[in-house]
């Protein structure tokens, strides 16, 4: 009986997270992931136990913060899997690629900010305007990452979203539209053994959002002449562009607009091989612009990650918040959270 009681006590007692994974609702989780992705943890917190009618530890923002990382974990391993190309007779014919990036307060004391970048992928036929600012994309997959892996994440979740929407290497051909930074250029170069052709393409939007920075900085006078550069660039025709940019110059002494209008034909000059005729591509209902990629911008990282201008990120705290909201943009979270549950409740029957 002594030696019973004995190998009785050293025994551990079985918990409900020993056997099943976890001791919280999946609901609850879900939840908590939820609210963690779209508010502050705090926020967050306080929201959960608003509806609870009382604080709970269990919702407590660092519990909330941890549910986070570990399924925002679960699902990028998911997405990083290799993924088969589609049939021939069933791929797209062509697919638009937007990268983009937005940066973010570092709590590195060693650095300011970092970038976090972001990749939608959409069939053309999946584009619609709804009036004449308005456009929608009715089913498309963003992914992003905030690693500093020399982007090897990123290039393989794009590659991967590339096939989601349909791509085969022999049959579809890829228009890539970004802001310009070789980063950008990086990712989408990446792509072209995974596509029959690629084209890339410096997008309108953010030239004409240079242009209207300086324009509203200068007389009336000087504004019809600045617009002959825009229009210039707006027909393809760089060496026409530069070369009035370059006469305009001469006109300012402000240093500071200067310097800008020098920055601006650098710009230029830098990503002159990816200008093309935009009246053309307008004409041809071609794409040439990437107004989508910036409610991307807006919609996955700016909403919840810098709208708070206090707030400080880790570059795996930053990643993990996106892979949920990516998720959540893409409209792929039911099956992605389908997917982390048997994952977190490995052990249930």
């Amino acid at each position: 009986l002594l030696l019973q009681s004995k190998s009785n006590c050293s025994r551990t007692a079985d918990t409900v997270e020993s056997i099943y994974g976890s001791s919280l609702h999946p609901d609850l989780i879900e939840k908590q992931i939820i609210q963690g992705s779209e508010n502050s943890y705090r926020q967050a917190s306080r929201q959960l136990n608003a509806e609870s009618k009382a604080i709970r530890r269990i919702n407590n923002d660092d519990r909330i913060r941890r549910n986070v990382s570990s399924v925002a974990k679960i699902v990028v391993e998911q997405k990083l899997q290799p993924r088969k190309e589609a049939p021939k007779h069933k791929a797209a014919k062509e697919l638009i690629i937007v990268v983009d990036g937005g940066h973010l307060k570092s709590k590195n004391t060693n650095s300011r900010s970092f970038e976090a970048m972001i990749a939608t992928v959409f069939c053309p036929d999946n584009y619609r305007k709804i009036d004449k600012h308005h456009n929608e994309i009715t089913n498309k997959t963003s992914v992003s990452s905030a690693l500093d892996d020399k982007q090897k994440t990123i290039k393989q979740l794009v590659v991967n979203a590339c096939r989601a929407e349909g791509s085969n290497a022999q049959v579809t051909d890829f228009t890539c539209l970004t802001d310009g930074a070789n980063n950008c250029w990086s990712i989408t170069n990446h792509l072209k053994s995974s596509c029959k052709s690629l084209v890339n393409i410096l997008d309108w939007f953010h030239i004409t959002k240079r242009f209207t920075v300086i324009n509203n900085r200068l007389s009336n006078k000087l504004r019809d002449e600045f617009e002959k550069v825009k229009w210039f660039l707006w027909h393809g025709n760089v060496e026409k562009a530069l070369t009035r940019l370059n006469q305009f110059q001469s006109y300012i002494c402000d240093d500071k607009l200067q310097s800008d209008l020098q920055d601006l034909y650098e710009y230029i000059e830098r990503n002159r091989k990816y200008i093309t005729n935009y009246q053309k591509r307008q004409d041809e209902n071609l794409p040439f612009t990437s107004t989508y990629a910036e409610s991307s911008v807006n919609n996955i990282i700016n909403t919840r990650q810098k709208n708070d201008k206090k707030m400080q990120w880790t570059r795996e705290g930053a990643h993990n918040i996106l892979q949920i909201r990516t998720s959540r943009f893409s409209k792929t979270w039911d099956s992605d959270w389908s997917i982390a549950q048997k994952q977190i409740y490995k052990n249930a029957v």
